[in-house]
Protein backbone atom coordinates (compact mmCIF):
# COMPACT_ATOMS: atom_id res chain seq x y z
CA UNK A 1 0.00 0.00 0.00
CA UNK A 2 1.36 3.50 -1.17
CA UNK A 3 1.92 5.53 2.27
CA UNK A 4 -0.57 8.34 1.04
CA UNK A 5 -2.99 5.90 1.33
CA UNK A 6 -1.97 4.06 4.60
CA UNK A 7 -2.17 8.18 5.39
CA UNK A 8 -5.41 8.47 4.23
CA UNK A 9 -7.31 5.46 5.90
CA UNK A 10 -5.36 6.18 9.27
CA UNK A 11 -7.17 9.71 8.75
CA UNK A 12 -10.33 8.41 7.63
CA UNK A 13 -10.46 5.93 11.01
CA UNK A 14 -9.45 8.51 12.98
CA UNK A 15 -12.96 10.26 11.95
CA UNK A 16 -14.89 6.87 12.32
CA UNK A 17 -13.31 3.79 13.99
CA UNK A 18 -15.84 1.84 12.98
CA UNK A 19 -13.76 1.38 9.27
CA UNK A 20 -12.39 -1.83 8.16
CA UNK A 21 -9.94 -2.09 5.55
CA UNK A 22 -11.34 -4.43 2.91
CA UNK A 23 -7.94 -6.44 0.81
CA UNK A 24 -9.36 -7.12 -2.80
CA UNK A 25 -9.95 -10.73 -2.41
CA UNK A 26 -12.74 -10.02 0.04
CA UNK A 27 -14.09 -6.79 -2.14
CA UNK A 28 -17.80 -7.47 -3.07
CA UNK A 29 -17.95 -9.55 -6.10
CA UNK A 30 -19.74 -7.01 -8.42
CA UNK A 31 -16.66 -4.00 -7.23
CA UNK A 32 -13.76 -6.75 -7.43
CA UNK A 33 -15.83 -7.41 -11.41
CA UNK A 34 -15.71 -4.20 -12.41
CA UNK A 35 -12.78 -2.54 -14.50
CA UNK A 36 -12.78 0.47 -11.81
CA UNK A 37 -10.36 -0.33 -9.08
CA UNK A 38 -10.85 2.18 -5.87
CA UNK A 39 -7.47 3.06 -3.83
CA UNK A 40 -8.99 1.85 -0.55
CA UNK A 41 -12.40 0.16 0.09
CA UNK A 42 -13.70 0.31 3.09
CA UNK A 43 -16.66 -1.62 5.38
CA UNK A 44 -19.05 0.64 7.26
CA UNK A 45 -21.91 0.45 9.78
CA UNK A 46 -25.16 -0.45 8.02
CA UNK A 47 -23.44 -2.62 5.57
CA UNK A 48 -22.05 0.86 3.80
CA UNK A 49 -18.87 0.07 1.59
CA UNK A 50 -17.16 2.74 0.71
CA UNK A 51 -15.08 3.19 -1.56
CA UNK A 52 -12.00 5.57 -2.16
CA UNK A 53 -10.21 6.83 -5.03
CA UNK A 54 -6.66 9.33 -4.59
CA UNK A 55 -6.39 11.59 -7.58
CA UNK A 56 -3.09 13.58 -6.90
CA UNK A 57 -3.78 15.37 -10.46
CA UNK A 58 -6.96 16.93 -9.08
CA UNK A 59 -9.05 15.58 -11.99
CA UNK A 60 -10.86 12.48 -12.75
CA UNK A 61 -11.91 10.94 -15.80
CA UNK A 62 -15.47 12.09 -16.61
CA UNK A 63 -16.79 9.42 -19.21
CA UNK A 64 -15.35 6.75 -17.31
CA UNK A 65 -16.77 7.94 -13.55
CA UNK A 66 -20.35 8.68 -15.69
CA UNK A 67 -20.22 5.06 -17.03
CA UNK A 68 -18.74 2.51 -14.80
CA UNK A 69 -18.41 4.13 -11.29
CA UNK A 70 -22.20 6.43 -11.68
CA UNK A 71 -23.80 2.47 -12.26
CA UNK A 72 -22.04 1.05 -9.80
CA UNK A 73 -23.49 3.85 -7.46
CA UNK A 74 -27.17 3.47 -9.42
CA UNK A 75 -27.30 -0.71 -8.62
CA UNK A 76 -25.67 -0.54 -5.33
CA UNK A 77 -27.71 1.32 -3.04
CA UNK A 78 -24.91 0.93 -0.09
CA UNK A 79 -21.72 1.96 -1.97
CA UNK A 80 -20.68 5.13 -1.02
CA UNK A 81 -17.84 7.11 -3.03
CA UNK A 82 -15.10 9.33 -1.94
CA UNK A 83 -12.62 11.02 -3.95
CA UNK A 84 -9.57 12.80 -2.37
CA UNK A 85 -7.91 15.49 -4.25
CA UNK A 86 -5.09 17.95 -3.41
CA UNK A 87 -5.83 21.19 -1.94
CA UNK A 88 -3.33 23.21 -3.21
CA UNK A 89 -5.22 22.00 -6.94
CA UNK A 90 -8.72 22.88 -6.10
CA UNK A 91 -8.88 26.37 -7.51
CA UNK A 92 -8.20 24.14 -10.76
CA UNK A 93 -10.64 21.56 -9.23
CA UNK A 94 -13.41 23.16 -8.55
CA UNK A 95 -15.26 21.66 -11.75
CA UNK A 96 -13.85 18.14 -10.65
CA UNK A 97 -15.74 18.16 -7.20
CA UNK A 98 -19.17 19.62 -8.65
CA UNK A 99 -18.95 17.03 -11.14
CA UNK A 100 -18.43 14.54 -8.62
CA UNK A 101 -21.65 15.71 -6.95
CA UNK A 102 -23.81 15.57 -9.51
CA UNK A 103 -22.66 11.60 -9.57
CA UNK A 104 -23.28 11.48 -5.28
CA UNK A 105 -19.35 11.12 -4.62
CA UNK A 106 -17.93 13.15 -1.82
CA UNK A 107 -15.26 15.20 -2.31
CA UNK A 108 -11.98 15.62 0.18
CA UNK A 109 -9.02 17.70 -0.12
CA UNK A 110 -5.88 16.41 1.04
CA UNK A 111 -2.95 19.27 2.23
CA UNK A 112 0.41 19.16 2.65
CA UNK A 113 0.91 17.25 5.79
CA UNK A 114 -1.78 14.61 4.05
CA UNK A 115 -4.67 15.72 6.36
CA UNK A 116 -7.85 15.94 4.90
CA UNK A 117 -10.58 18.82 4.76
CA UNK A 118 -13.76 18.17 3.31
CA UNK A 119 -15.65 20.04 0.72
CA UNK A 120 -19.18 21.22 1.46
CA UNK A 121 -20.70 18.63 0.01
CA UNK A 122 -22.96 15.59 1.22
CA UNK A 123 -21.95 14.18 3.97
CA UNK A 124 -19.96 10.59 4.39
CA UNK A 125 -23.12 8.67 5.85
CA UNK A 126 -20.99 6.48 8.14
CA UNK A 127 -22.84 6.62 11.21
CA UNK A 128 -24.90 3.38 12.95
CA UNK A 129 -28.38 2.79 11.58
CA UNK A 130 -31.04 3.62 14.15
CA UNK A 131 -33.52 0.99 14.95
CA UNK A 132 -36.00 0.90 12.93
CA UNK A 133 -39.52 -1.44 12.82
CA UNK A 134 -40.14 -3.48 10.05
CA UNK A 135 -41.50 -1.76 6.83
CA UNK A 136 -44.82 -3.54 5.56
CA UNK A 137 -44.59 -5.42 2.39
CA UNK A 138 -47.89 -6.00 0.86
CA UNK A 139 -48.50 -9.52 -0.54
CA UNK A 140 -45.43 -11.30 -1.71
CA UNK A 141 -44.01 -8.98 -4.95
CA UNK A 142 -46.66 -6.73 -4.84
CA UNK A 143 -47.18 -3.44 -2.40
CA UNK A 144 -51.01 -3.41 -1.29
CA UNK A 145 -51.46 0.02 -2.70
CA UNK A 146 -50.37 -0.57 -6.24
CA UNK A 147 -53.30 -4.00 -5.63
CA UNK A 148 -55.51 -1.70 -4.50
CA UNK A 149 -55.21 0.67 -7.21
CA UNK A 150 -55.35 -1.83 -10.43
CA UNK A 151 -58.51 -3.39 -9.41
CA UNK A 152 -62.38 -1.60 -10.47
CA UNK A 153 -61.02 0.26 -13.35
CA UNK A 154 -63.64 2.03 -16.01
CA UNK A 155 -61.85 2.84 -19.32
CA UNK A 156 -59.23 -0.57 -19.47
CA UNK A 157 -60.38 -3.34 -22.12
CA UNK A 158 -58.77 -5.80 -19.57
CA UNK A 159 -60.13 -4.13 -16.40
CA UNK A 160 -61.80 -8.09 -15.57
CA UNK A 161 -58.49 -9.31 -15.45
CA UNK A 162 -56.75 -7.28 -13.96
CA UNK A 163 -59.70 -7.54 -10.93
CA UNK A 164 -59.13 -11.49 -11.26
CA UNK A 165 -55.00 -10.89 -10.40
CA UNK A 166 -55.62 -8.92 -7.40
CA UNK A 167 -58.40 -11.43 -6.25
CA UNK A 168 -55.94 -14.15 -6.74
CA UNK A 169 -52.58 -12.85 -5.66
CA UNK A 170 -53.26 -13.44 -2.17
CA UNK A 171 -53.40 -17.18 -2.65
CA UNK A 172 -49.88 -17.21 -3.56
CA UNK A 173 -48.49 -15.67 -0.05
CA UNK A 174 -44.94 -15.06 -0.15
CA UNK A 175 -44.46 -17.70 -2.53
CA UNK A 176 -42.47 -16.34 -5.88
CA UNK A 177 -43.06 -19.47 -7.79
CA UNK A 178 -46.80 -19.14 -7.01
CA UNK A 179 -46.79 -15.36 -8.23
CA UNK A 180 -44.41 -16.24 -11.23
CA UNK A 181 -47.04 -18.93 -12.13
CA UNK A 182 -50.04 -16.23 -11.65
CA UNK A 183 -48.27 -13.34 -13.61
CA UNK A 184 -47.45 -15.73 -16.65
CA UNK A 185 -51.25 -16.90 -16.48
CA UNK A 186 -52.43 -12.92 -16.07
CA UNK A 187 -50.05 -12.04 -19.14
CA UNK A 188 -51.54 -14.71 -21.48
CA UNK A 189 -55.13 -13.38 -21.06
CA UNK A 190 -53.69 -10.03 -21.29
CA UNK A 191 -52.14 -10.09 -24.77
CA UNK A 192 -55.22 -12.56 -26.25
CA UNK A 193 -58.08 -10.47 -25.46
CA UNK A 194 -58.10 -8.16 -27.72
CA UNK A 195 -58.76 -9.72 -31.44
CA UNK A 196 -56.16 -7.20 -33.19
CA UNK A 197 -53.04 -7.89 -30.39
CA UNK A 198 -50.59 -10.62 -31.70
CA UNK A 199 -47.46 -9.66 -30.21
CA UNK A 200 -45.96 -13.31 -28.62
CA UNK A 201 -45.04 -13.86 -25.35
CA UNK A 202 -41.78 -14.82 -26.25
CA UNK A 203 -39.38 -11.44 -25.38
CA UNK A 204 -41.01 -11.63 -21.88
CA UNK A 205 -40.21 -15.01 -21.20
CA UNK A 206 -36.85 -14.97 -22.37
CA UNK A 207 -36.64 -12.69 -19.73
CA UNK A 208 -37.59 -14.75 -16.79
CA UNK A 209 -35.24 -17.57 -17.99
CA UNK A 210 -32.75 -14.78 -17.81
CA UNK A 211 -33.89 -14.64 -14.54
CA UNK A 212 -32.76 -18.21 -13.63
CA UNK A 213 -29.40 -17.87 -15.32
CA UNK A 214 -28.47 -14.58 -12.80
CA UNK A 215 -29.65 -16.72 -9.81
CA UNK A 216 -27.70 -19.45 -10.66
CA UNK A 217 -24.57 -17.56 -11.58
CA UNK A 218 -24.37 -15.47 -8.01
CA UNK A 219 -24.55 -12.43 -10.66
CA UNK A 220 -26.15 -9.62 -9.32
CA UNK A 221 -29.80 -10.04 -9.19
CA UNK A 222 -32.82 -7.83 -10.10
CA UNK A 223 -35.94 -8.96 -10.68
CA UNK A 224 -37.03 -7.49 -13.52
CA UNK A 225 -40.12 -9.88 -14.01
CA UNK A 226 -42.11 -9.23 -11.21
CA UNK A 227 -40.69 -5.72 -11.27
CA UNK A 228 -41.94 -5.23 -15.33
CA UNK A 229 -45.90 -6.58 -14.09
CA UNK A 230 -45.51 -4.00 -10.92
CA UNK A 231 -44.79 -1.20 -13.20
CA UNK A 232 -47.83 -2.43 -15.65
CA UNK A 233 -50.07 -2.94 -12.82
CA UNK A 234 -48.95 0.72 -11.08
CA UNK A 235 -49.24 2.32 -14.53
CA UNK A 236 -52.98 1.47 -15.51
CA UNK A 237 -55.19 3.50 -12.81
CA UNK A 238 -52.92 6.30 -14.36
CA UNK A 239 -54.27 5.36 -18.08
CA UNK A 240 -57.61 4.62 -16.69
CA UNK A 241 -57.99 8.20 -15.07
CA UNK A 242 -56.36 9.89 -18.15
CA UNK A 243 -57.78 8.07 -20.77
CA UNK A 244 -59.14 10.72 -23.26
CA UNK A 245 -56.60 12.75 -22.77
CA UNK A 246 -53.90 10.19 -23.79
CA UNK A 247 -55.82 8.95 -26.50
CA UNK A 248 -55.66 12.55 -28.15
CA UNK A 249 -51.93 12.69 -27.53
CA UNK A 250 -51.48 9.07 -29.32
CA UNK A 251 -54.03 9.40 -32.41
CA UNK A 252 -51.05 12.38 -33.64
CA UNK A 253 -48.86 9.31 -34.24
CA UNK A 254 -50.98 6.76 -34.83
CA UNK A 255 -52.45 4.84 -38.42
CA UNK A 256 -55.78 3.48 -37.21
CA UNK A 257 -57.64 6.49 -36.51
CA UNK A 258 -61.26 5.04 -36.61
CA UNK A 259 -61.64 3.44 -32.75
CA UNK A 260 -58.46 1.43 -33.31
CA UNK A 261 -56.90 2.89 -30.97
CA UNK A 262 -56.25 1.56 -27.50
CA UNK A 263 -53.71 3.00 -24.75
CA UNK A 264 -54.01 0.13 -22.88
CA UNK A 265 -52.19 -2.33 -25.15
CA UNK A 266 -49.21 0.55 -25.96
CA UNK A 267 -48.98 1.06 -22.45
CA UNK A 268 -48.65 -3.31 -21.85
CA UNK A 269 -46.18 -2.98 -24.40
CA UNK A 270 -44.48 -0.48 -22.81
CA UNK A 271 -44.61 -2.13 -19.39
CA UNK A 272 -44.13 -5.37 -19.84
CA UNK A 273 -41.07 -5.33 -22.46
CA UNK A 274 -39.41 -2.25 -21.57
CA UNK A 275 -36.65 -3.87 -19.95
CA UNK A 276 -36.04 -7.01 -22.32
CA UNK A 277 -32.64 -5.05 -23.17
CA UNK A 278 -31.08 -6.14 -19.41
CA UNK A 279 -29.64 -9.72 -20.82
CA UNK A 280 -27.79 -8.10 -23.92
CA UNK A 281 -26.48 -5.11 -21.09
CA UNK A 282 -25.18 -7.58 -18.55
CA UNK A 283 -22.95 -9.44 -21.27
CA UNK A 284 -19.97 -7.56 -19.83
CA UNK A 285 -20.81 -7.37 -16.58
CA UNK A 286 -20.72 -10.96 -16.69
CA UNK A 287 -17.94 -11.36 -19.05
CA UNK A 288 -16.12 -9.37 -16.68
CA UNK A 289 -16.61 -11.92 -13.33
CA UNK A 290 -15.79 -14.71 -15.41
CA UNK A 291 -12.87 -14.38 -17.87
CA UNK A 292 -10.94 -11.07 -15.60
CA UNK A 293 -9.44 -9.85 -19.06
CA UNK A 294 -9.65 -5.89 -19.90
CA UNK A 295 -8.98 -6.33 -23.26
CA UNK A 296 -11.68 -8.51 -23.94
CA UNK A 297 -14.79 -6.21 -25.10
CA UNK A 298 -18.32 -6.92 -25.73
CA UNK A 299 -20.43 -4.70 -28.37
CA UNK A 300 -22.68 -5.44 -31.11
CA UNK A 301 -21.85 -6.41 -35.31
CA UNK A 302 -22.79 -4.23 -37.51
CA UNK A 303 -24.44 -6.58 -39.64
CA UNK A 304 -27.24 -6.20 -37.58
CA UNK A 305 -28.68 -3.11 -39.23
CA UNK A 306 -28.66 -5.04 -42.82
CA UNK A 307 -31.19 -7.06 -41.31
CA UNK A 308 -34.65 -6.08 -42.91
CA UNK A 309 -36.41 -6.32 -39.92
CA UNK A 310 -34.03 -3.78 -37.97
CA UNK A 311 -33.67 -1.30 -41.19
CA UNK A 312 -37.38 -1.38 -40.98
CA UNK A 313 -37.37 -0.64 -36.96
CA UNK A 314 -34.31 1.89 -37.39
CA UNK A 315 -36.22 4.17 -39.68
CA UNK A 316 -39.38 4.10 -38.09
CA UNK A 317 -37.93 4.84 -34.57
CA UNK A 318 -35.93 7.46 -35.77
CA UNK A 319 -38.54 8.79 -37.72
CA UNK A 320 -41.30 9.05 -34.86
CA UNK A 321 -38.27 10.29 -32.39
CA UNK A 322 -37.56 13.71 -34.52
CA UNK A 323 -41.20 13.85 -35.42
CA UNK A 324 -41.93 14.54 -31.96
CA UNK A 325 -38.80 16.22 -31.17
CA UNK A 326 -39.97 18.91 -33.58
CA UNK A 327 -43.69 19.44 -31.74
CA UNK A 328 -45.29 19.50 -34.71
CA UNK A 329 -49.58 19.23 -34.79
CA UNK A 330 -49.68 17.29 -37.65
CA UNK A 331 -49.88 13.72 -38.28
CA UNK A 332 -47.13 11.30 -38.18
CA UNK A 333 -46.84 9.25 -41.66
CA UNK A 334 -45.33 6.51 -39.94
CA UNK A 335 -41.70 6.53 -41.12
CA UNK A 336 -43.29 5.93 -44.59
CA UNK A 337 -41.07 8.94 -45.71
CA UNK A 338 -37.28 9.34 -45.57
CA UNK A 339 -36.43 12.13 -43.06
CA UNK A 340 -33.32 13.74 -42.58
CA UNK A 341 -33.44 14.25 -38.72
CA UNK A 342 -34.85 10.99 -38.36
CA UNK A 343 -32.04 9.32 -40.18
CA UNK A 344 -29.21 11.71 -38.15
CA UNK A 345 -30.86 10.58 -35.10
CA UNK A 346 -31.31 6.98 -35.89
CA UNK A 347 -27.46 6.93 -37.07
CA UNK A 348 -26.44 8.03 -33.58
CA UNK A 349 -29.14 5.29 -31.80
CA UNK A 350 -27.44 2.36 -33.78
CA UNK A 351 -24.24 3.27 -32.91
CA UNK A 352 -25.38 3.02 -29.07
CA UNK A 353 -27.17 -0.10 -29.28
CA UNK A 354 -23.66 -1.48 -30.33
CA UNK A 355 -22.05 -0.67 -27.19
CA UNK A 356 -24.48 -3.00 -25.49
CA UNK A 357 -24.25 -0.89 -22.18
CA UNK A 358 -27.66 1.06 -22.38
CA UNK A 359 -30.42 -1.52 -22.10
CA UNK A 360 -33.33 0.96 -23.04
CA UNK A 361 -31.90 1.42 -26.95
CA UNK A 362 -31.67 -1.99 -27.13
CA UNK A 363 -34.54 -3.08 -25.72
CA UNK A 364 -36.62 -0.60 -28.14
CA UNK A 365 -34.73 -2.04 -30.99
CA UNK A 366 -34.71 -5.27 -30.46
CA UNK A 367 -38.31 -5.40 -29.57
CA UNK A 368 -39.63 -3.02 -32.77
CA UNK A 369 -37.33 -5.33 -34.84
CA UNK A 370 -39.71 -8.62 -33.65
CA UNK A 371 -43.12 -6.77 -34.08
CA UNK A 372 -41.88 -5.73 -37.61
CA UNK A 373 -40.62 -9.21 -38.53
CA UNK A 374 -43.65 -10.95 -37.34
CA UNK A 375 -46.06 -8.23 -39.02
CA UNK A 376 -43.95 -9.18 -42.30
CA UNK A 377 -46.26 -12.53 -42.84
CA UNK A 378 -49.24 -12.10 -45.55
CA UNK A 379 -51.74 -13.75 -42.30
CA UNK A 380 -50.82 -10.49 -40.47
CA UNK A 381 -51.72 -8.02 -42.83
CA UNK A 382 -55.06 -6.97 -41.19
CA UNK A 383 -52.91 -6.26 -38.05
CA UNK A 384 -50.47 -4.40 -39.43
CA UNK A 385 -52.16 -0.90 -39.11
CA UNK A 386 -52.94 -2.01 -35.56
CA UNK A 387 -49.31 -2.68 -34.71
CA UNK A 388 -47.72 0.09 -36.44
CA UNK A 389 -50.08 2.90 -34.32
CA UNK A 390 -48.72 1.15 -30.78
CA UNK A 391 -45.78 -0.35 -30.56
CA UNK A 392 -43.12 2.60 -32.18
CA UNK A 393 -44.96 4.44 -29.42
CA UNK A 394 -44.32 1.78 -27.07
CA UNK A 395 -40.37 1.40 -28.35
CA UNK A 396 -40.14 5.19 -28.17
CA UNK A 397 -40.90 5.10 -24.56
CA UNK A 398 -38.79 1.89 -23.56
CA UNK A 399 -35.97 3.89 -25.15
CA UNK A 400 -35.87 7.19 -23.18
CA UNK A 401 -36.75 5.73 -19.60
CA UNK A 402 -33.05 4.40 -19.14
CA UNK A 403 -31.23 7.50 -17.41
CA UNK A 404 -28.25 6.92 -19.44
CA UNK A 405 -30.11 8.33 -22.31
CA UNK A 406 -31.17 11.23 -20.79
CA UNK A 407 -28.04 13.70 -21.02
CA UNK A 408 -28.18 12.47 -25.05
CA UNK A 409 -32.16 13.08 -25.00
CA UNK A 410 -31.59 16.39 -23.93
CA UNK A 411 -29.46 17.22 -27.26
CA UNK A 412 -31.96 15.42 -29.50
CA UNK A 413 -35.08 17.47 -27.69
CA UNK A 414 -36.89 13.98 -25.87
CA UNK A 415 -35.80 15.29 -22.44
CA UNK A 416 -37.59 16.70 -20.53
CA UNK A 417 -40.57 14.49 -21.59
CA UNK A 418 -43.58 16.35 -21.90
CA UNK A 419 -46.62 14.25 -20.24
CA UNK A 420 -49.13 15.58 -22.70
CA UNK A 421 -47.01 14.86 -25.61
CA UNK A 422 -45.61 11.09 -24.79
CA UNK A 423 -47.00 10.60 -21.68
CA UNK A 424 -46.38 6.62 -21.92
CA UNK A 425 -42.43 7.81 -22.00
CA UNK A 426 -43.41 9.55 -18.86
CA UNK A 427 -45.43 7.31 -16.85
CA UNK A 428 -42.66 4.63 -17.43
CA UNK A 429 -39.87 6.77 -16.27
CA UNK A 430 -42.28 7.88 -13.20
CA UNK A 431 -42.91 4.23 -12.02
CA UNK A 432 -39.59 2.89 -13.05
CA UNK A 433 -37.95 5.43 -10.90
CA UNK A 434 -39.82 4.78 -7.51
CA UNK A 435 -40.46 0.57 -8.04
CA UNK A 436 -37.54 -0.59 -5.65
CA UNK A 437 -39.95 -2.99 -4.18
CA UNK A 438 -37.84 -6.07 -3.58
CA UNK A 439 -35.76 -5.37 -6.58
CA UNK A 440 -32.37 -7.20 -5.32
CA UNK A 441 -31.48 -9.00 -2.10
CA UNK A 442 -29.55 -7.57 0.35
CA UNK A 443 -30.52 -4.03 -0.80
CA UNK A 444 -31.91 -1.76 1.79
CA UNK A 445 -35.60 -2.45 2.92
CA UNK A 446 -38.25 -0.28 0.73
CA UNK A 447 -41.82 -0.34 1.08
CA UNK A 448 -44.53 1.80 -1.04
CA UNK A 449 -46.49 3.00 1.91
CA UNK A 450 -49.30 4.61 0.22
CA UNK A 451 -50.60 5.11 -3.91
CA UNK A 452 -52.93 7.52 -5.19
CA UNK A 453 -54.22 8.40 -8.56
CA UNK A 454 -56.87 11.32 -9.04
CA UNK A 455 -58.06 14.00 -11.30
CA UNK A 456 -54.45 15.66 -10.49
CA UNK A 457 -52.27 12.97 -10.95
CA UNK A 458 -50.05 10.70 -8.76
CA UNK A 459 -48.53 10.60 -5.63
CA UNK A 460 -46.08 7.72 -4.00
CA UNK A 461 -45.18 7.71 -0.70
CA UNK A 462 -41.93 5.66 -0.44
CA UNK A 463 -40.66 4.16 2.74
CA UNK A 464 -36.42 3.61 3.26
CA UNK A 465 -35.28 1.30 6.47
CA UNK A 466 -33.61 4.39 7.00
CA UNK A 467 -31.80 7.80 6.29
CA UNK A 468 -28.50 6.17 4.59
CA UNK A 469 -30.45 3.73 2.67
CA UNK A 470 -32.63 7.03 1.63
CA UNK A 471 -29.76 9.34 0.78
CA UNK A 472 -28.12 6.82 -2.11
CA UNK A 473 -31.89 6.90 -3.49
CA UNK A 474 -31.38 11.43 -3.78
CA UNK A 475 -29.55 11.30 -6.98
CA UNK A 476 -32.18 9.10 -8.86
CA UNK A 477 -34.83 11.61 -7.63
CA UNK A 478 -33.57 14.57 -8.37
CA UNK A 479 -33.17 13.72 -11.92
CA UNK A 480 -36.26 12.23 -12.18
CA UNK A 481 -38.23 15.63 -11.57
CA UNK A 482 -35.78 16.70 -14.30
CA UNK A 483 -36.60 14.46 -16.86
CA UNK A 484 -40.44 15.55 -16.78
CA UNK A 485 -42.19 18.09 -17.84
CA UNK A 486 -45.98 19.54 -18.01
CA UNK A 487 -49.21 18.01 -17.28
CA UNK A 488 -51.28 17.11 -15.85
CA UNK A 489 -51.50 14.99 -15.08
CA UNK A 490 -48.62 15.84 -12.39
CA UNK A 491 -46.49 12.86 -10.89
CA UNK A 492 -44.72 13.36 -7.47
CA UNK A 493 -42.65 11.04 -5.15
CA UNK A 494 -42.68 11.85 -1.97
CA UNK A 495 -40.34 9.99 0.11
CA UNK A 496 -39.70 9.38 3.95
CA UNK A 497 -38.04 6.74 6.67
CA UNK A 498 -39.51 4.89 9.17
Amino acid sequence: MKPYVKKILHLLREQDASLTHLEPAFWPVWLRASIWKPDLVLSGRAHAIIAVDITLSGSVPHTFYREVVGRLLSDHKTLKVLVCLPRTLFDQSQDTAKYCQRLGIEVRLMGFGLGLEPVPLAPLRTQPAQPVRPLPHGVGQFPQPILERAKGLNNLLFSDILNGFVKKIPQCGDSDALALALVKETVDALLRCHPHFRAERDPFMRLVSFENLLKTTSIKSSDHVFHSFRVFLAGCPLIDQFYRQFSRSAKKYAICRRGGMHMEYTWLLTALFHDIGRPKEALKDFVAQEIHDDEISITGKSSRWNQAHYQRAQKILGSLGAFMASKMKGQWDGGAFDDQEGINLSAEWMKIYDRLDCHGMIGAYDFLADILGMMTAAGERKHRLFMISHAPLAALAMLLHDWRMWDHAKKWKLIPVDIQQNPLAAILIYIDTWDDYKRKPGDPVVSIAEYEVNSKGARVLVEWENEAALHGQNRKYKSFREALTGGPPYLRIETRTS
